[in-house]
């Protein structure tokens, strides 16, 4: 074996002679978070900014979903659901004790269960959010379902694992129950020498760590390869020892070298492209959350995780060496996100996986399509659950009111039939002078000067066009309160861009991923415009009909 995992993995297992299974306790939870509502800023005649802060944020109390609750009484009849991708705070309030210092890698599905490889017994093995062990599959050997020194691990959409078997230079495909499914090693020029880490792009590609080839590849879910780039050195897109990749939402790869101390990013056709620059200290894992875009970067060195924007640049870091303490790792080598954004810390040396609960600090929303002239209220709330355990908090009632309605005078019109308006998102304003009420926003009046806030015309009533819901262009990887509605548009549209979680009806979010894409070119599709997954001015027009 060229390299080793984190030591001498081949002389443990020649001393192991029985092992202890992976144990974990977590603290328990559902404490309820307390918040605040903090008034509005930013007030127009049409939108408003909501804030709220966490200020109480407990030893186990993990939120789950940050919102505002408004509307024009306490019945808070609309809902707006934030999802902040500004940069938080994580506390680390959950530790999952190792029984032996033997975990390299981590994956989290979307049910938030934890897989770990642990490469002295050659298994993989399951944990649920309570720390309980719910399934470990694998034995040493070379059959299938088989591992010698199992490494990387990661989930499809389908919660299918993937495992770096490093060993037996091979990767191998697992049911979420742990059954063995099939496994592809690469050929040729592209066979597979010591795979040590992988993950999988926006088009379900396994992307691969091929550290005795210090390179990167990637094949399809059935093991077709597709591309490498990479070679041995010390030059920019080189390696000496490769050992973390991880891929964004535009397609780009983001490679961690333990040799050389660095994480090299690189485009979709995989050209070097340049590298983050942070505070590192021996970096040795990456992972990106695929909500936010956020970035961390686990550094064995110091014990402390960098954090990084989608754009890689440097926000804060947290963590530090030590060992008993919660959130202090003796040796870190791994680092994770699970689907809500809370990360997760592996210490190889200290037998233990630090858990750090996502807490923004403050977070705010801007609502639109309000009401000009009216007053709302409004509240902060937080929600949690974990171990089966919900909390909740809300913040005080508090309103705003939006600014007063522009007006204009109707002139021009014959007959002395007028309409008043106040509604500027009203639709529909047409009809005749007859004193028939249009909308709930505009009414009959008999006032010799009406005041409007749409245009008129002589002998018409008059006519707005409310404000177009869509004005941005989107695409992959565009993140815009903007991209939560053309998703609700989609979803209420015959194009759902998911069945169930994030991006499904009343699940929506503000960032643009691939199947919000494809959900906009089966759209573009239906209306015969250009199928490029891109919201440009053709495709804005025909929503905004």
């Amino acid at each position: 074996m060229k390299k080793s995992l984190y030591g001498c993995l081949s002389v443990l297992l020649i001393l192991m002679v029985t092992f202890i299974p992976f144990s974990a306790t977590f603290a328990k939870g559902g404490v309820s978070p307390s918040v605040n509502t903090d008034g509005a800023t930013n007030i127009t005649q049409t939108s408003a900014t909501l804030n709220g802060t966490i200020t109480n944020q407990g030893t186990a109390s993990v939120p789950t979903l940050e919102s505002f609750n408004y509307g024009t009484d306490t019945n808070y009849a609309s809902s707006s659901v934030l999802r902040t991708a500004a940069a938080p705070s994580y506390t680390n309030n959950i530790n999952i004790v190792v029984s032996a210092a033997n975990v390299d890698y981590i994956a989290i599905d979307a049910n938030y269960n934890i897989y770990v490889d642990n490469s002295l017994s050659n298994q993989i093995e399951e944990f649920d959010q309570s720390g309980t062990l719910i399934n470990q599959f694998g034995s040493t050997g070379t059959g299938n379902g088989q591992f010698q020194f199992p490494a990387g691990l990661t989930v499809d959409s389908s919660g299918n694992l993937y495992v770096a078997d490093y060993g037996n230079n091979r990767i191998q495909k697992f049911d979420s129950s742990g059954h063995y499914l099939s496994q592809f090693a690469g050929s040729g020029g592209n066979a597979l020498s010591n795979p040590i880490a992988l993950t999988i792009d926006s088009s379900g590609n396994i992307v691969v760590i091929d550290n005795g080839h210090y390179r990167v590849e990637t094949f399809t879910p059935t093991g077709t390869f597709v591309s490498q780039f990479g070679s041995q050195g010390t030059g920019n897109g080189q390696f000496e020892d490769p050992r973390s990749v991880a891929v964004d939402v535009f397609g780009n790869y983001y490679v961690v070298d333990v040799a050389n101390s660095t994480v090299q990013k690189f485009d979709h056709t995989g050209t070097y492209v340049g590298q983050l620059t942070g505070p590192f200290n021996a970096p040795w894992n990456i992972a990106i959350d695929p909500t936010s875009g956020n970035m961390l970067v686990a550094n064995s060195g110091n014990g402390t995780i960098n954090m990084f924007d989608p754009v890689g640049t440097y926000v804060t870091s947290f963590g530090s060496a030590g060992s008993g303490g919660h959130g202090q790792f003796i040796q870190l080598v791994a680092v994770a996100f699970d689907p809500f954004g809370n990360a997760y810390g592996v210490d190889h040396s200290g037998s233990m996986i630090e858990k750090f609960s996502y807490f923004p600090t403050s977070f705010s929303q801007t609502i639109t399509r309000l009401t000009c002239g009216t007053t709302y209220h409004y509240q902060a709330t937080v929600t949690n659950q974990i171990n089966g355990i919900s909390g909740a908090g809300n913040g005080a009632d508090a309103t705003f009111t939006t600014s007063p309605c522009a007006s204009t005078t109707a002139g021009n019109i014959s007959g002395g039939s007028l309409w008043f308006c106040t509604d500027p998102s009203a639709t529909n304003y047409q009809g005749s002078f007859q004193g028939v009420k249009v909308t709930s926003g505009c009414t009959y009046a008999s006032t010799p000067t009406p005041v409007i806030n749409a245009p008129s015309v002589a002998n018409q009533a008059p006519v707005a066009t409310p404000s177009p819901l869509f004005t941005m262009t989107l695409t992959l990887g565009s993140e815009n309160p903007q991209v939560k509605a053309l998703q609700h548009y989609l979803n209420t549209h015959g194009f759902p861009v998911a069945k169930t979680g994030i991006g499904s009806l009343h699940h929506e979010n503000d960032v643009f991923g691939s199947a919000t894409k494809a959900a906009v070119i089966a759209f573009q599709k239906s209306k015969h415009i250009v199928a490029n997954g891109v919201v440009g001015p053709q495709t804005i027009k025909v929503l905004n009909q």
